[in-house]
C-alpha cells in the first residue's frame, strides 16, 4: 500500500521532468491507466488494513471484558464488596479506550513509524535541504505532545471519576425509586442526578476544549511549516537549485511523513485516556491476594462443629462488629438471634468464608478455614441471603445459574417443600424475576441453595415475605436436609424450633439454650 501510494507520488517528477519536455502525450496516456491501477490497488491494501483492525478489535474487546470479568470473580468476596457498582461499569465502558490505545501501538505506530522513516529517507534523497525542515516539524510537535501530556492525563482522571460519580448516582436513584417517589422526592434526587451529571459534562468539556485546542495548534503548526517549505521550494526553483516535479513530487511524499505524524498527535488524548483507564483496571485485576490455602474440608460424619477463637471483624478502623469471639458452635438445626445492626449476618459470612476476620481463625471439625481451598468451601458450605436480589432472566435460569439440573429435580423439590401452588400456572422460562412477589423470590433462593447438597447452610431472614402456611412447609423442608443449619433471624417461631440457640450482643455471641 505504501509503495503503491509512493509510486503515485513520483508522477509528478515524471510528467513535468520527461513526459511534458519530450511531448510524450501518448504515453501519458497509457501510464494513466497504470497509475488507475496502482490506485486501486493501494484502496483495496487500505480497505483490507480496516478489516483487520475492525476484527482484532472485536477480538482485543472480548479478551480484555473476559480477563475482567474472570478478574473480577475470581476475587474475595469481600474485595468485590469494596468496589461501587458504578466503577465497575465505568472501567468496563472504558474498553474501548484501552483497546485503541492498544491498536494504536499494536498496530498503527509501527506502521506510522516505518511509513514516516521511508518517506523521510526518499525526501532526503529528493532534497537535502529541504528535509531538514521535516526534522524541525517533528522536534516542534514532539515537544507540544511532551509538554501537555500532563494536563491531558490530569483531564482523563477528573472525566473517569466523574463519569464513575454519576454512573453511582444513577444505580443508586433507580434502585431505590419506588421509596423516592413514596415521598415524593422526585426532584431532589432529579436534582442530584443533573449535578452529578453536570460534573461529567464539566468535565467532558474541559477535555474536548483543551484536545480542540491542541489539535488546533498541530494543525497550524502543521499549515505553517507546509507554506514555510513551499515557499523554500519555489525560492529554490529560482535559484535553478530544484526542479518543479521535484518540488511537487516532495510535496507528495511530503504527506506520507506529516499526515502520520499529525494522526498520532491528535490520538494523544485517546492514548492518555486509555493509559488512565488501563491503570484503573489493572490495578483492580492485577491486586492478587493469595488469601487461601489449596486444602479440602473433610467432614466425614453428620457432627459438625464450628469454633471461634479470639474473631474479631471490623468494617473499617472506627466500627468494629465482632471483637475476641471465642465460642464452640454445633447442632443440626441452630437458630443466631439479636437486634439489628449487631453482626449476625456479618457472622454468617464469616463462616462462609465470604469475610475474612481481621484476627483470630475460625476452624470447622478442627480446620482452620483460611486453609481451606474456595472450590471445597463453595462446595461444602452456603450463605443464602433472604435480602439479596435476583438475576434479570428467568425463573429456571435464576434456579440453574447454568449449572447442570434437571426440571424433575426441580419440581420434586417444590414438592417437597409444598410450595407447587404459589408457583401455579407460572412459565419458568418466560417469566422474569420482576414478575415475582417477595414469597415467590424467597422460594427460588431455597430452591437454588438446595438442590446440590452441601454440609452447612446458614440461612439469613429466608422465612421474610412468606405467609404463615408456606413458611411452616419451608421451615419443616429446612429442618430436614442433612448437615447443619444456622438460621440467622428474628422469627421467634423459627427460633423456638431450633435446637440450639446462640444470640450476638456487645460484639460477642453468647448461647441462650
Amino acid at each position: 500500500m505504501y509503495v503503491a501510494s509512493v509510486i503515485i507520488a513520483n508522477i509528478y517528477t515524471l510528467y513535468f521532468n520527461i513526459l511534458i519536455p519530450q511531448n510524450l502525450g501518448e504515453l501519458a496516456l497509457q501510464l494513466m491507466f497504470i497509475y488507475i491501477l496502482i490506485n486501486f490497488f493501494s484502496f483495496s491494501l487500505t480497505f483490507i488494513n480496516n478489516f483487520i483492525y475492525n476484527s482484532m478489535s472485536k477480538k482485543i474487546d472480548e479478551k480484555i471484558i473476559g480477563k475482567y470479568f474472570n478478574g473480577l470473580l475470581n476475587k474475595p468476596n469481600m474485595a468485590i464488596e469494596s468496589y461501587e457498582i458504578g466503577e465497575l461499569l465505568t472501567n468496563l465502558s472504558n474498553v474501548i479506550l484501552i483497546r485503541q490505545r492498544f491498536l494504536t501501538y499494536l498496530q498503527l505506530l509501527p506502521i506510522s513509524v516505518l511509513t514516516i522513516t521511508g518517506s523521510f529517507y526518499l525526501l532526503y534523497l529528493s532534497d537535502e535541504k529541504l528535509s531538514f525542515f521535516v526534522i524541525l516539524l517533528v522536534i516542534v510537535l514532539s515537544l507540544i505532545i511532551y509538554l501537555s501530556d500532563s494536563h491531558y492525563e490530569k483531564l482523563s482522571k477528573e472525566l473517569i471519576e466523574t463519569g464513575q460519580d454519576f454512573n453511582d448516582s444513577v444505580i443508586d436513584t433507580f434502585t431505590n425509586v419506588s421509596i423516592i417517589k413514596q415521598l415524593g422526592l422526585e426532584k431532589e434526587f432529579g436534582n442530584r442526578g443533573k449535578k452529578k451529571l453536570t460534573n461529567y459534562i464539566i468535565s467532558r468539556t474541559k477535555m474536548l476544549n483543551f484536545d480542540s485546542i491542541l489539535n488546533q495548534i498541530k494543525s497550524f503548526v502543521l499549515s505553517s511549516f507546509n507554506i514555510i517549505l513551499f515557499s523554500t521550494g519555489v525560492y529554490l526553483i529560482t535559484l535553478n537549485q530544484l526542479s518543479s516535479g521535484v518540488l511537487l513530487t516532495f510535496n507528495a511524499l511530503l504527506a506520507y511523513v506529516t499526515n502520520p505524524i499529525l494522526n498520532l498527535a491528535n490520538l494523544q488524548s485517546v492514548l492518555v485516556q486509555g493509559k488512565v483507564a488501563q491503570e484503573k483496571l489493572y490495578n483492580i485485576l492485577e491486586s492478587q491476594i493469595v488469601l487461601y490455602g489449596n486444602k479440602s474440608l473433610v467432614i466425614e460424619n453428620d457432627d459438625i462443629f464450628i469454633n471461634f477463637d479470639l474473631v474479631s471483624y471490623d468494617y473499617d478502623s472506627n466500627s468494629k462488629i465482632l471483637k475476641d469471639i471465642s465460642i464452640n458452635i454445633c447442632g443440626n438445626n441452630i437458630a443466631l438471634s439479636g437486634t439489628n445492626g449487631v453482626g449476625k449476618s456479618t457472622i454468617g459470612k464469616l463462616i462462609a468464608r465470604l469475610y475474612i476476620p481481621d484476627s483470630g481463625s475460625i476452624e470447622i471439625n478442627g480446620q482452620n478455614l483460611i486453609d481451606i481451598s474456595e472450590e471445597s468451601v463453595s462446595k461444602n458450605i452456603i450463605y443464602v441471603d433472604g435480602r439479596e436480589s435476583l438475576f434479570s432472566s428467568s425463573v429456571s435460569d435464576n434456579i440453574k445459574l447454568g449449572r447442570n439440573i434437571k426440571d424433575k429435580d426441580i419440581y420434586d423439590t417444590l414438592s417437597k417443600l409444598k410450595a407447587n401452588s404459589i408457583f401455579q400456572n407460572l412459565d419458568f422460562e418466560n417469566i422474569s424475576d420482576k414478575q415475582l412477589s417477595l414469597g415467590q423470590m424467597q422460594i427460588i433462593k431455597v430452591l437454588r441453595a438446595t438442590l446440590s447438597a452441601k454440609n452447612i447452610y446458614i440461612f439469613d431472614e429466608i422465612t421474610n415475605g412468606l405467609d404463615e402456611c408456606v413458611k411452616q412447609n419451608v421451615v419443616d423442608y429446612l429442618f430436614g436436609l442433612k448437615g447443619m443449619k444456622i438460621f440467622i433471624t428474628h422469627d421467634k417461631e423459627v427460633i423456638s424450633k431450633c435446637e440450639k440457640e446462640y444470640t450476638v450482643k456487645d460484639m460477642k455471641i453468647v448461647r441462650r439454650r
